[in-house]
């Protein structure tokens, strides 16, 4: 299949797209009206998505669909309006008047606004507003909108803290507030984000359960979200054991929320991890640095591509044989053939499963010759918990 070909079916599918959106308002409204019905049509298209996104190059409406066909029925409503906000953007991607994203703020505090701003902090601020509500009482209409509960942000659990890393909460502006062997408990100004829902889920092994909070709030408890510190040395005991330091791998994506979830996934199993924007940027880490072990790109970049990336190394001496895993969100088995041929060690697919991420990283490592992560991860690396 030709690139002009897949780029002809791509836009084919943004077309359906469009289709799919008026189906999924349809159902907003009918769940709204409790209509017998509306939940299995939710299902149904759920279903539909999650077959269609990843052979088309859009990974993240199968996520999506994954979420709206399986997720509990509590999360119905949130999971459908977050759906929305996710197909609006592949349907229209050059057209901002017809990503609308946070209209269900202005629906939960009853605000008559007839347009609210796409950011989300400036969302709650111009809804809170035009509703007379200061951010606290937003909270709580949101809150019930989505049957959901008003976060208590004074309780975020350390065990719970720590299976999600810092700058990992940071960009993807969540507080970790409790955990169990099943659920995780965040705190979220935006509880419609399938995309970080389904990120925590894969990151914790866990089912993220959102509670709200306003963005000022939040941001003052992010602040303070800090890695444990090291405890000081008892005098006159035995120093610890230093380890070697750990391989380091370049991760390589213009999405910054999947090179932070990779690079978590890979610093909690004790890996280095430096980032690169694009193919480009990466040639420039590689160069600046001898101690760069393996590449993680994604094949899909502005710029530079993954492929053009790896065409690049393996026509210099200096890094011929660096070992390279591509991800990829396309089901194309010619694609994923020509992606060996040109000289990638391995492949896949996203969006990334942990342990089959580390397991491919691992194996291509130890073909290559190469170290893997130390037997005793650097604490200060990342979190210490298993990945679920």
């Amino acid at each position: 299949m030709t690139d002009i070909d897949r780029e002809g079916l791509r836009a084919w599918y943004r077309n359906a797209m469009r289709e799919r959106v008026a189906e999924l308002e349809a159902i907003r409204s009918a769940l709204a009206s409790r209509e017998p019905g509306a939940r299995r049509s939710a299902r149904a298209l759920g279903q539909e998505l999650r077959g269609s996104g990843g052979s088309f190059g859009f990974p993240q409406i199968t996520e999506m669909g994954t979420l709206l066909e399986e997720g509990p029925d509590a999360f119905l409503s949130r999971h459908v309006e977050g759906a929305l906000a996710v197909l609006r953007v592949v349907a229209w991607p050059d057209d901002p008047s017809r990503q609308e994203r946070n209209a269900w703020l202005a629906a939960a505090a009853g605000a008559d606004l007839a347009e609210v701003p796409a950011g989300l902090e400036a969302a709650w601020a111009a809804v809170a507003e035009a509703g007379g509500l200061d951010e606290d009482a937003l909270a709580r209409r949101v809150a019930a909108y989505f049957s959901v509960e008003v976060a208590d942000l004074d309780r975020a659990d350390r065990l719970a803290v720590r299976l999600v890393p810092p700058a990992t909460c940071v960009a993807w502006s969540v507080v970790p507030l409790a955990e169990d062997d099943i659920h995780i408990r965040v705190a979220t100004a935006d509880p419609t984000d399938l995309m970080v829902e389904a990120a925590l889920m894969r990151l914790t092994g866990r089912i993220p359960i959102f509670e709200v909070a306003p963005p000022g709030r939040l941001r003052k408890a992010l602040a303070g979200i800090e890695a444990p510190p090291t405890p000081p040395a008892a005098s006159g005991a035995t120093p610890p054991r230093r380890t070697v330091g750990p391989t380091t791998v370049l991760v390589v994506d213009d999405d910054r929320g999947a090179r932070l979830m990779a690079a978590a996934v890979l610093t909690r199993k004790g890996f280095g991890v430096v980032e690169a924007g694009d193919g480009a940027e990466a040639l420039d880490v590689i160069a600046a640095r001898s101690d760069v072990r393996l590449v993680v790109a994604d094949l899909d970049m502005p710029g530079m591509g993954g492929l053009e990336m790896v065409r690049r190394l393996r026509a210099a001496e200096s890094t011929v044989h660096l070992p390279v895993v591509m991800l990829t969100g396309a089901e194309d088995p010619l694609a994923e053939a020509s992606l060996i041929e040109e000289g990638a060690d391995d492949y896949i697919r996203k969006p990334l499963d942990p342990r089959l991420f580390l397991a491919r990283v691992s194996a291509t490592l130890r073909r290559a010759g190469g170290p893997g992560p130390p037997a005793t991860p650097d604490p200060t690396a990342g979190t210490t918990a298993e990945t679920g």
